[in-house]
């Protein structure tokens, strides 16, 4: 550590950990371990601050400079940077989809939607977490109004 600096906050770190996991193996198949070890800490540190990766996974979406950056600047970076965001897209689909094409969601009568539903559902999400942060608002005074709103989309046939 230089002089004068503090360490940087184990959340960060579990943060910075799990997007060097993603980078790495894809969400799907990382591990806790992955993103301790990116993190350079234990597996109980991570416990102290996250319930389990989706919790870690989340915080690190919700960094606002990153989630408006990639929003709003990735488009005007042409060719490459379009088909990344592409690439990111159709993982999200795929995402969604296998998330809810699980029996719990389907008992409670969900279906596993089509890719224009959950692009539709992804656009919508992304403008609304884009103004949120930009007007200075609190994504957390989102999460139930885009979870029940969500969920009635995945449940229209």
């Amino acid at each position: 550590m230089r002089a004068g600096r503090a360490p940087r906050s184990f959340r960060h770190r579990l943060i910075q950990g799990m997007a060097g996991a993603i980078r790495e193996r894809g969400y799907r198949d990382t591990s806790i371990a992955d993103v301790v070890r990116h993190a350079g800490t234990s597996k109980r540190t991570f416990y102290q601050h996250f319930e389990g990766k989706q919790e870690c996974f989340v915080a690190l979406q919700e960094e606002p400079a990153l989630t408006v950056c990639w929003i709003r600047d990735t488009p005007a970076l042409g060719a490459e940077a379009r088909r990344v965001e592409r690439e990111v897209m159709e993982r999200y689909v795929a995402l969604i989809r296998s998330l809810a094409d699980n029996p719990v969601l389907k008992a409670a009568g969900l279906e596993s939607p089509g890719r224009p539903v959950v692009i539709m559902l992804l656009g919508g999400l992304r403008e609304l977490i884009a103004t949120t942060i930009e007007d200075g608002g609190d994504l957390n005074d989102l999460y139930d109004l885009m979870a029940e709103k969500t969920m009635a989309l995945l449940a229209t046939p």
